[in-house]
């Protein structure tokens, strides 16, 4: 029977940089300004953080993921790095998504702090592994004057490939799978949104969907993927 259902586990909103994107966030969209500005504080805090606990205990190496922060101040204050220092990442520069001037310009002097300028410096990291493909990289500037985001890569980084808990081979045959998981060969839909809650307003404008879906495709069902911070039962998921 056709149905549309939502799951997950619900969780605490952290007082890091997540619950910060979350509360910044609009109907369907994360304003970068916004999110920047709230953010400041909990990067300066990561920071101190780091540094006293780098300077107390001998570590032998560091590896930080996606603490854009961290390899920013020692980029700056090279004296805090205590033990070489390893980030992982997974995208390269950011782009404005709307017209706005003060966010055009913020993203431009974050990317230009991101490449080193105009002819590309050495980043803050000992190491950086990227989890990906150069072809993951967009092929265009940081910005006006700046280098290029997949030549940089390619220069500074060490591309991992896609890093997977399993073995995508075994999961070719679809009619298999689909069986295992309880799922015959009606269409099926999934909606997943990511890791946080920023997404949830599009989860929700997935769910309303469904009866729309349903009526001209018949016997289909839709999942929608709430995730750790996500309460499924703030997803309305329609009857059935």
């Amino acid at each position: 029977m056709a149905g549309c259902s939502a799951w997950g586990v619900s969780a605490p909103c952290a007082s890091g940089e997540t619950g910060l994107a979350e509360d910044a966030a609009g109907e369907f969209s994360l304003n970068l300004v916004t999110y920047v500005r709230r953010a400041r504080s909990a990067w300066r805090r990561a920071v101190a953080t780091f540094a006293e606990v780098t300077a107390k205990h001998p570590y032998d190496l560091l590896v930080g993921d996606e603490t854009y922060e961290i390899a920013g101040a020692l980029h700056k204050r090279p004296e805090l790095k205590k033990a070489p220092f390893t980030l992982i990442l997974d995208f390269v520069g950011l782009d404005a998504a709307t017209r706005s001037p003060v966010e055009r310009l913020m993203v431009h002097l974050w990317n230009r702090a991101w490449c080193g300028g105009r002819g590309g410096e050495q980043p803050g990291a000992d190491l950086v592994l990227f989890v990906g493909a150069p072809e993951d990289v967009a092929d265009r500037r940081f910005g006006f004057r700046l280098p290029n985001r997949r030549d940089y890569a390619r220069r500074y980084y060490r591309f991992l490939g896609y890093v997977c808990s399993f073995n995508p081979a075994a999961y070719t045959d679809k009619r298999r799978v689909r069986a295992a998981l309880g799922y015959d060969e009606h269409p099926l839909v999934v909606c997943a949104v990511g890791g946080t809650a920023v997404g949830a307003d599009l989860l929700r404008l997935c769910a309303a969907a469904y009866p729309c879906i349903q009526a001209r495709v018949g016997d289909i069902r839709m999942v929608l993927v709430c995730g750790p911070r996500i309460d499924p039962a703030t997803v309305p998921a329609p009857s059935g």
